[in-house]
């Protein structure tokens, strides 16, 4: 919505309430009488910038400015941000995401009204947002929830010259229903669930023809459990079955789905383009206080796809085995995972893909004031044939390692704290194919050592780091490595803070030196009182050839910055 100044009316901000963008968390209706009718708090902030640069185009204009606002409006406990925007260049007023939702309740009945974001299975509803209105009741052990609404809203296709429709997809119209039905405690239940959701034809003018959109139909239904065997044993499992119709329009066949889909075939038209398929994932676990260990299968079949979930991946068969373990008084903590994937579960592509899976973590505390991590993992992929010969010179056959290491040392004084750092991370892509190593392999190291001193009477802090970051694969290889220094202290108990950091990069590109790239930052932050703040910034970077042929540039930005909080 476009303002031509800032005033905003009491009527905008009461609008702004009602249709607000965020969905709002559950309100107890028991507690209503305790919240205040209207309230509202949040923050104004003004910015002026100024750029140069000499070298190379400009990333900024010479001088903008910048007005915003961020406001949380509540009536009676219920919240909705606001917020608007101004600049040079544009003025607005935004009300993100365009979403608003209310979630009341009181005692075992809550109601959903509006925009919501729901878990309720991995397969079902998972994570979507809808616009629409549910009801869910808990009486005791018993659980029965349903939530009718919008899934998709209809975007028309745009021309090609327009260049909206280079950045939003056309859809249809998409109306869903959920149901979920179950008994049970935290630790031991089982929920029915059912989706049932289409698209509207009539909702768009005509079928979009650049897009591979057409008017689609879904059914799942299935179960979860989590059951407590025993104070250390524990299983879940999360069943489903799903009808995904890609075409309604197209003639109906006479095939035979799973047995939950069949048992409800009369809520749904088995077409030509619809497609069947289930997913599980299971679990068995072993937990002491010490150590434990998981068992754990996940398969979703080709076929398989949820309107209720954005995305995950289907042919996909997954075992793992995740045993972990504490010791010497938890200063010694190991967890490992070892398993394979692979795809092709149906036999329908030319080649089977296989992934070998396997991690390890450390993490310890071997004596006060140090600690020390590692991690290593090793995914392995490779293929066989399928329904057609293997070619050799594509194959996959690929192994990806990784390693770090992070060792942390602090000497705590009465007025003094040294903090001592060392990190390092290492990532290897071996390819196995000769046909296509030269263009796949690579290995890439990052190493961090660092050194930090604070006097905790004065708030001076300092700080010394040197970086070491290389990439090689065939063609190349690339270092970066220097060292950078930083400084900061509070003056004015605390209401003043100056901070200043420096660092110098040396880029080498097959053991030649290319660039030096240095990197001035300094901030002076003012707490006028305790709800307002003024900061500058001023930043400057050199990046500097050292190479015939590469550029150099010179770039300056400073920053004033105001906000006052209420």
């Amino acid at each position: 919505m476009k303002i031509k100044n800032l005033r905003l009316p009491v009527s905008l901000l009461l609008l702004a309430l009602f249709y607000s963008i965020q969905i709002i968390k559950a309100q107890d209706l028991q507690n209503i009488k305790n919240e205040k009718p209207i309230d509202i708090k949040g923050s104004l902030g003004a910015s002026a910038i100024l750029y140069n640069v000499d070298g190379k185009t400009a990333s900024y204009e010479p001088f903008s400015y910048i007005f915003r606002g961020n406001f949380e409006i509540s009536a009676f406990g219920i919240s909705a941000p606001v917020s608007f925007l101004l600049t040079d260049k544009q003025r607005e007023f935004r009300q993100p995401l365009n979403q608003f939702g209310i979630t009341p309740y009181y005692k075992w009945a809550k109601l959903y009204l509006g925009y919501q974001s729901l878990n309720w299975s991995k397969y079902t509803l998972a994570g979507h947002s809808i616009s629409g209105a549910g009801l869910e009741l808990t009486p005791g052990k018993f659980r029965l929830a349903v939530i009718h609404g919008r899934l998709l809203k209809a975007i028309e296709q745009k021309p090609d010259d327009d260049l909206n429709s280079k950045v939003q997809t056309p859809s249809f119209k998409r109306n869903g229903t959920i149901i979920k039905a179950g008994y049970g405690t935290k630790d031991n239940f089982v929920d029915l669930l059912f989706l049932r959701a289409t698209d509207k034809l009539n909702s768009l003018d005509s079928v979009p023809t650049n897009y591979n959109v057409l008017p689609s139909e879904n059914m799942v239904a299935g179960l979860t459990t989590h059951q407590k065997i025993s104070d250390h044993l524990f299983f879940e499992l999360e069943y489903a079955q799903s009808s995904y119709t890609a075409d309604f329009r197209t003639a109906i066949k006479d095939t035979s789905g799973g047995f939950i889909v069949n048992s409800l075939s009369g809520l749904f038209s088995n077409r030509t383009t619809t497609e069947f398929g289930s997913a599980f994932e299971t679990s068995l676990s072993y937990q002491e206080a010490k150590y434990g260990i998981k068992f754990r299968i996940k398969r979703i079949d080709p076929g398989f796809r949820s309107m209720g979930a954005y995305y995950f991946l289907n042919d996909l068969q997954n075992i793992t085995l995740e045993p972990k373990v504490k010791l010497f008084n938890n200063k010694l903590n190991i967890s490992a995972s070892f398993g394979f994937q692979h795809d092709n579960l149906k036999d329908t592509k030319k080649v089977t893909t296989r992934r070998t899976i396997s991690s390890l973590n450390i993490s310890a505390l071997p004596v006060n004031n140090y600690s020390v991590s590692a991690f290593y993992s090793n995914y392995g992929i490779g293929q066989k044939s399928g329904f057609s010969p293997l070619d050799t010179m594509l194959e996959v056959s690929q192994s990806t390692k990784n390693l770090g290491i992070t060792q942390n040392y602090v000497l705590q004084k009465e007025t003094m704290v040294h903090t001592f750092l060392m990190n390092y991370n290492y990532q290897q892509l071996t390819d196995d194919n000769v046909n296509t190593s030269s263009f796949t392999d690579f290995n890439t190291s990052n190493f961090i050592l660092g050194y930090t001193f604070l006097l905790t009477k004065t708030g001076i802090n300092t700080g010394i780091n040197y970086i070491h970051t290389a990439f090689s694969n065939s063609l190349q290889k690339n270092v970066y490595n220097g060292p950078s220094i930083s400084f900061s202290r509070s003056f004015a108990k605390s209401k003043l803070n100056l901070s200043v950091s420096e660092s110098v990069m040396t880029v080498k590109i097959d053991d030649n030196k290319n660039n030096r790239i240095s990197t001035f930052n300094t901030r002076l932050t003012y707490r006028i009182k305790k709800n307002q703040r003024l900061s500058a910034r001023l930043y400057f970077h050199n990046n500097k050839a050292l190479q015939s042929g590469s550029g150099s540039f010179k770039e300056t930005k400073g920053e004033l910055n105001y906000v006052y909080s209420f």
